[in-house]
């Protein structure tokens, strides 16, 4: 299996195309039994040095997805208090609605003035 890279890249009549790359670095392969004192130690440094900067970018990683968890929370949290705003304004719209119906109702089928008149 044979596989290429490629990377994205605007073409000059705007279209989006790939362009494939065709070298690799590999990766030099080390026999560590034939370095010295002073290479293994330059060795070790280098490998502690890619580690705290792979753990500097996974901390930085970590508090960028945190902070927009944070964001997304923050901003569903308004918007769902702005709903409940909303659905109770709509409700209490609905009640003087109903009461409006309901007092004109009762305009109509007055109870109390029928009973006084008709005893």
């Amino acid at each position: 299996m044979d596989e290429k890279m490629a990377q994205l890249k605007i073409q000059d009549d705007g279209t989006i195309g790939e362009e494939v790359i065709e070298d690799k670095l590999e990766p030099e392969k080390v026999d560590y039994h034939k370095l010295d004192k002073v290479d293994l130690i330059r060795l070790c440094g280098e490998k502690d040095k890619a580690i705290s900067s792979y753990e500097a970018e996974r901390g930085a990683q970590h508090d960028a997805f945190n902070k927009e968890i944070e964001n997304l929370n923050n901003y569903y949290i308004a918007k769902v208090k702005e709903l409940k705003a909303l659905i109770g304004y709509y409700e209490r719209k609905f009640g003087l609605i109903k009461s409006l119906i309901d007092i004109e109702k009762e305009e109509n089928k007055d109870d109390s003035i029928q009973r006084t008149t008709k005893r």
